[in-house]
């Protein structure tokens, strides 16, 4: 029988072969035949690949969990800003109809009521709106610059692509 030099040396070495051509059919037939193992070394290789196999998907969980986390927190953020700004401008809206022009200045709007103070800007977490002035009609000598609305100061895009300075 001209069997490779490797298989006649682990054939020797299995407990259970006979060096015969009917076992070494068994032996070819069994399941374990490409490893030469015995049982217990087996399912240890078993367990070492179901072990690696539920690492790796532990881990892609985690990372997909994260990514999902700083996106709601970035979602949550930016739903605040658009709540802030919006409480803003309706403030300057009151103010606008009940006086018959803007305001000349933001704390205008907290002096008249209308806000008992300024939200902070959820990303960048300070008081810092930037206020768009009103230009005044050249033909207009005595004109007072007014707001016309708020931005906020934050640099960066939103997931929808706009830019939080433009909002």
């Amino acid at each position: 029988m001209a069997l490779p030099l490797l298989i006649r040396r682990n054939l020797l070495a299995h407990p259970k072969v006979e060096i015969t051509p009917k076992g070494v059919k068994r032996l070819i037939r069994s399941a374990r035949w490409q490893f030469f193992l015995p049982r217990s070394e087996c399912y240890t290789s078993i367990a070492i690949f179901l072990f690696s196999c539920l690492t790796v998907c532990f881990l892609t969980s985690c990372v997909a969990f994260k990514k999902g986390y700083e996106d709601a927190t970035l979602e949550s953020k930016e739903h605040e800003l658009k709540v802030a700004l919006s409480q803003i401008r309706d403030a300057i809206s009151q103010y606008r109809s009940d006086h018959g022009h803007p305001p000349f200045a933001l704390n205008d709007v907290i002096d008249a009521g209308y806000l008992n103070e300024f939200p902070q800007d959820p990303f960048t977490g300070k008081i810092d709106w930037v206020p768009v002035w009103t230009e005044c009609p050249p033909t207009t000598a005595n004109c007072k610059k007014t707001i016309g609305n708020i931005h906020s100061a934050a640099i960066g895009k939103a997931t929808d692509g706009t830019l939080y300075k433009d909002w």
